[in-house]
Formats: C-alpha cells, sequence, structure tokens
C-alpha cells in the first residue's frame, strides 16, 4: 500500500512512467513476485498519460539507465529505493520540461544591423593604401626592417609621417605617387594628382630605446620581445555567407569593389576614385541565434564627373 500511494502521488504526472515501469518488471526477474506485482500494480495507478514531451529522448534515456543500474546489481534493489530513484528522476525532468517550454515560447525580435565599406580613393583608403606601400617596398629589401609609418592625405598633397628602422634604400616619394596613380587620382579636378600633388615626408628613424625592446635575437624568446605597438581587435566568424562573414560587410564590400571595376573597365567613366556604400539587413532574433531576413537598406555615395 505505501507503495502504491508513493507511486501515485509522485509520478501521476509523469507520461513515461507506464514505459519505465514495464522496463523495470522485465529487467529485474530476480524481484519476489509479490514485489512485481506491486510494481505493476503501482504502474497501472499511474497510468493513462500517453502525452508526449520536448524531453522524450531524456526521460528515455534515463529510464534506460535505471533499468540497467538495477539490472545489473549484485543485490536486489529494494522497491522503496527504486522508487526513489524515480521520484528524483521525475523532479528533474519536470524542471528540464519548464526550460525548453520556456525557450520554445520565446517571441522573436527584429534587430536591424548595418555595415559600411569605403572604396580605395576615399582618404582613409588612400591612406591605408600608401602606408602598405612603404612596408612592402622596406621589405622586399630588408626582411628585418621595423616600420611604422603613418599617411594623412588631403587635397593636393600628401604626407607620410612615422619611424623606420631598415637597410633598405626606398624612393619614399616615389613609391608615394606610384601608389596614388594606380588609385586612379590622375588630375587635379579630382583632387589628387600624382603628376602634381605635394608629397611631405616626415619619416625618421626609430627611438633607440624602442628599437632595443623589440629587436630580435636568437638568444631572447619570442614571448620575451617587446612591442613596439599594441592594438585590440575583434571579430567573428558566422555562416550567414561563404566567406564566413557577416552579410552586412559582405554585400557592401562588393558593392564598393563593383564601383571600381566599372570605372575603371570604362564601364562608368564619369565615376571618381572616392566612394562609399552601407547596407543594413533585418535580422531575427530568437535567444541567441540571429537570422538575416531581408536587406533593409543599401545607400551608394560616389565622387563623380559634375557632367
Amino acid at each position: 500500500r505505501r507503495l502504491v500511494t508513493s507511486a501515485g502521488a509522485s509520478h501521476r504526472e509523469n507520461p513515461y512512467y507506464k514505459m519505465t515501469m514495464k522496463m523495470l518488471c522485465r529487467a529485474r526477474g530476480g524481484l519476489m513476485a509479490p514485489r512485481r506485482r506491486q510494481l505493476q500494480t503501482a504502474r497501472a495507478s499511474a497510468g493513462g498519460h500517453g502525452g508526449k514531451s520536448s524531453s522524450a529522448a531524456v526521460v528515455a534515456a534515463g529510464a534506460t539507465a535505471l533499468v540497467l543500474m538495477s539490472a545489473q546489481s549484485d543485490r536486489p534493489e529494494c522497491a522503496g529505493s527504486v522508487m526513489d530513484m524515480l521520484t528524483e528522476m521525475n523532479a528533474k525532468l519536470s524542471s528540464m520540461q519548464s526550460v525548453l517550454g520556456a525557450a520554445a515560447e520565446e517571441k522573436a525580435e527584429t534587430v536591424m544591423f548595418t555595415s559600411e565599406s569605403v572604396n580605395e580613393g576615399h582618404p582613409d583608403k588612400l591612406a591605408d593604401q600608401v602606408s602598405d606601400s612603404i612596408v612592402d617596398a622596406c621589405f622586399a629589401q630588408d626582411p628585418d626592417s621595423h616600420v611604422a609609418c603613418e599617411t594623412c592625405t588631403g587635397t593636393g598633397f600628401v604626407m607620410i609621417f612615422g619611424e623606420i628602422t631598415t637597410n633598405a634604400k626606398v624612393d619614399y616619394e616615389a613609391v608615394v605617387r606610384e601608389t596614388i596613380k594606380g588609385i586612379g587620382f590622375d588630375a587635379p579636378e579630382k583632387g589628387l594628382d600624382y603628376k602634381t600633388c605635394e608629397v611631405l615626408n616626415r619619416i625618421h628613424a626609430q627611438s633607440v630605446e624602442i628599437g632595443a625592446a623589440v629587436k630580435r635575437s636568437k638568444a631572447i624568446k619570442p614571448e620575451e620581445i617587446g612591442a613596439g605597438d599594441q592594438g585590440h581587435m575583434f571579430g567573428y566568424a558566422t555562416d550567414e555567407t561563404p566567406e564566413l562573414m557577416p552579410l552586412t560587410h559582405s554585400l557592401a564590400t562588393g558593392l564598393g569593389y563593383q564601383l571600381t571595376v566599372v570605372r575603371k573597365n570604362g564601364t562608368l567613366p564619369l565615376l571618381r576614385p572616392d566612394g562609399k556604400t552601407q547596407v543594413t539587413v533585418e535580422y531575427e532574433k530568437k535567444g541567441a541565434s540571429l537570422k538575416p531576413k531581408r536587406v533593409h537598406t543599401v545607400v551608394i555615395s560616389t565622387q563623380h564627373d559634375p557632367a
């Protein structure tokens, strides 16, 4: 009677109790006949619950583990201890079902995300390309070069400055003009002409203190070498695109690249090097998941011939 009462009170709401008790009775062939009848009676008192739950796989796994433990035991388990185990399992499953149910009912939110990209003729990008070209020129002759080159630019001029220690013999002005030419600034009306613009060189050697701290040597472990500069960056990979970049970024940079292509191949000869693109995508946010739904806004701003 105690067993039946306990089963009815603890497991009446568990739809998998009937299945669990059947597995227990089959596995526990060593239980005494009266004990088996008590378990069958308990099973019958908790029957009638055939509903399904999102945690069905977890319930089945828990019941199987319980049966295996009971069947492999060297001594017969008393019905009371078995019921205690079922009671504990039922409580944990109820908690899991509550959590799963809450997650399933979580409402989706709408989130806007925007990425911007600038073309090769934009001042920011032009400055990057000039500095990169100087780094390449130094390392082409001296792999042990220390280069910290900065660039600023405006209408009619480009200025390079920073600290460089190298054995390379570099014509910095020639490197700057060639880079400007490759971008497409070849006429004063475009704001910059590689043939006539002013190139200011304010580069000097690296300080002795920094040079000593960052100098490489076989006797010094890599982790003991100092840093001449520091930076903090972050990023992430996503399955939104084949290149594992955010969709907004891929769209913005793709549009900007196409602007450069049609400008240089003559399709749109009135375009000029400077330009900017911006793409906003609407996402559905559900829990920690973000799913792109549609492109919300596209902005293309480009330098062009007034004609």
